[in-house]
């Protein structure tokens, strides 16, 4: 391939990546998700001026090119009046800014700034088509990718694809351009390099997360992969002070260096990470892909377009989501040094009991579109039966952040008070009490659910979640499970819904212990005994075990109440059923207690 060719070849791929990028940016569920594609047609759009301006000496053989001339240089004016800066410094690289600045910057990529440099690259290479130069391949307009049902349905998919609003807390230096955020940060070195890393982790996730999404459209696939890759170098970046010449525009002082030289002196968890990983080493294999086309577009014209995605088409995920999760760990670890430096480890925090007022600072990514939403005013005790529907569903997905938001909701909607009453009834001996509490609609939601569920991995998360948001309210989620046994739901004798009513169960309430009292005769199915008896121990554990530091005195012995239901079982079964019952007691519910009840372990 000639020289000229390879230039063709370049600058045709920029300019129809750049139409392909502007299509997902103009998909985007929201201006964050919008911004974060629009960065790399920033970065594309400083290649197109490059990349022109190389091509310009082969033209002039084949004819007038004062047009294409003019086009490019109007271009690159326009480029660095609006976007060169950004380009540099929240694109290719994350480095230093005014904390106002930065968010101008942000707000700054908008639709129709973005749409000239993409209309102008398309325009700039059609100026070429008149001189018949060899080699030169008309734009096809639009990609095809466009006229695919499944890249069209991506797309689709994708613009549905935003979480529900919700307030969280975030201390990255942009968290104030994002609707429901509360913003949080220091104003030294150390906090904006602190901050800059929290914001570089918040990109690589969503990255990796719509990297995911588009994988089956190699296109779309290459300019993810090069904005994860080139994020990944910026966070290492900023974590460890890069080696430069002196007076180079990249010179940085790293996050391990800002902590030196702190009066509590080097950070030990950076130290560690450094001598006991090999973090040059690994970040070298990654830095040359940013260099020729993460950052940039290599410009060595011997280097074809086609060994240029050869090298990030091989890059392997595992190994690049590996180095950056030991990087990111590192950082929380030093952060975790240091109290000042504590809040950023909490970036991305819900925020419960109120929403955040409406900031200045949150623009819309199309001027003429509706701001992004903020939050759901409507507090969880408000919630109607739809609302925690629609919330459940994020338990099942595989997205970490949509099963968190589902697990806070339900807490919340579980600690309500609003719902069917029912009375907890406490029998102990002679003596009885009763307690009012709420079935609330969340449970009520949860229970028809597991009553529904179209299979039985579908009821196990649901149990999961039950269990999981049933913390400082045992008896109404105990209740959940007593209700599911009634109406004889597909698993109401299954070992895993005796289990969880063993976890959950209380020692004096007779409706609660009946089931496991049947589960735990002899005669039922090992499994569903075996969970039935260490239910009991748990139960006993919990509930001795409190009375005991209480009262300083003993009510029950294990002897009395757990061995005897330990009887007609085979000699496996026993070592197995006491292996279980010796591990349980070094759970964080009970080891509270576990020594109280266990001083005397010949039993076991």
């Amino acid at each position: 391939m000639t020289e000229l060719s390879a230039r063709l070849d370049k600058l045709r791929f920029l300019a129809e990546e750049l139409h392909l990028a502007f299509a997902l940016a103009n998909s985007a569920p929201d201006a964050w998700n919008a911004r974060l594609i629009a960065r790399h047609i920033l970065i594309r759009a400083y290649d197109v001026i490059a990349h022109a301006r190389q091509i310009r000496k082969f033209v002039r053989a084949f004819g007038a090119d004062q047009k294409f001339h003019e086009a490019k240089e109007a271009y690159a004016s326009w480029f660095d009046e609006y976007f060169k800066t950004a380009r540099h410094k929240l694109g290719a690289h994350v480095q230093d800014l005014d904390f106002g600045q930065r968010i101008e910057l942000w707000n700054d990529i908008e639709t129709s700034k973005i749409g000239t440099f993409v209309e102008g690259a398309a325009e700039i290479y059609g100026l070429l088509a008149s001189l018949n130069l060899p080699g030169y391949v008309p734009l096809t307009s639009p990609p095809p990718e466009l006229a695919d049902p499944g890249f069209v349905s991506a797309l689709a998919q994708f613009q549905q694809s935003a979480l529900p609003a919700r307030a969280e807390y975030a201390s990255d230096p942009l968290a104030m351009t994002r609707p429901g955020t509360i913003a949080g940060s220091g104003n030294t070195p150390i906090h904006h390099r602190a901050a800059q890393l929290t914001l570089i982790a918040r990109w690589i996730r969503w990255d990796r997360l719509t990297l995911d999404r588009f994988a089956a459209f190699p296109r779309v696939r290459r300019v993810l992969l090069s904005r994860l890759v080139t994020d990944l170098v910026s966070f290492a970046d900023c974590l460890i002070t890069r080696p430069t010449a002196s007076g180079a525009l990249q010179t940085m002082v790293g996050f391990n260096d800002l902590m030196a030289a702190e009066p509590l002196g080097p950070s030990s968890a950076l130290a560690t990470f450094l001598s006991g990983y090999q973090f040059e080493s690994v970040l070298n294999r990654y830095r040359p892909i940013r260099d020729q086309i993460g950052g940039h577009l290599e410009i060595d014209p011997t280097q074809a377009l086609a060994d240029v995605f050869s090298v990030l088409d091989t890059v392997d995920l595992g190994d690049l989501q590996n180095f950056f999760e030991v990087m990111r760990h590192a950082f929380f670890a030093a952060c975790g040094e240091r109290v000042y430096l504590s809040l950023y480890r909490a970036d991305g925090e819900a925020v419960r009991g109120g929403v955040p007022a409406r900031l200045n600072s949150v623009v819309a990514y199309d001027p003429a579109a509706k701001p992004d939403p903020d939050p759901e005013l409507k507090r969880v005790h408000d919630w109607g039966p739809d609302d925690f529907r629609r919330i459940m569903a994020g338990w099942f997905s595989e997205e970490t952040e949509k099963q968190e938001i589902a697990l806070d909701a339900f807490r919340s909607g579980f600690a309500q008070n609003r719902g069917e009453e029912f009375t907890v009834e406490h029998s102990a001996g002679s003596s009885n009490r009763w307690d009012r509490t709420t079935f609330t609609i969340a449970h009520g939601i949860l229970l028809q659910a597991l009553i529904e569920a179209p299979s039985q991995t579908h009821a196990f998360l649901l149990i999961d979640l039950l269990l999981s948001a049933s913390r400082g309210y045992p008896n109404r989620a105990a209740e959940t499970l007593i209700r599911y046994i009634e109406q004889g739901g597909p698993l109401s004798s299954a070992p895993i819904v005796i289990h969880a009513l063993g976890m959950l169960a209380e020692w004096d309430v007779p409706r609660f212990m009946g089931p496991l009292a049947i589960a735990a005769k002899h005669g039922q199915p090992w499994p569903i005994r075996r969970e039935a008896i260490l239910g009991y121990f748990r139960i006993f554990i919990r509930n001795e075990g409190l009375l005991r530091i209480n009262n300083q005195k003993v009510f029950a012995q294990m002897g009395d109440e757990i061995e005897p239901l330990i009887v007609a079982v085979s000699p496996e079964e026993e070592l197995e059923l006491r292996l279980a019952m010796a591990s349980s007691i070094w759970n964080p519910d009970l080891n509270l207690f576990a020594r109280l009840c266990c001083e005397n372990s010949d039993w076991l």
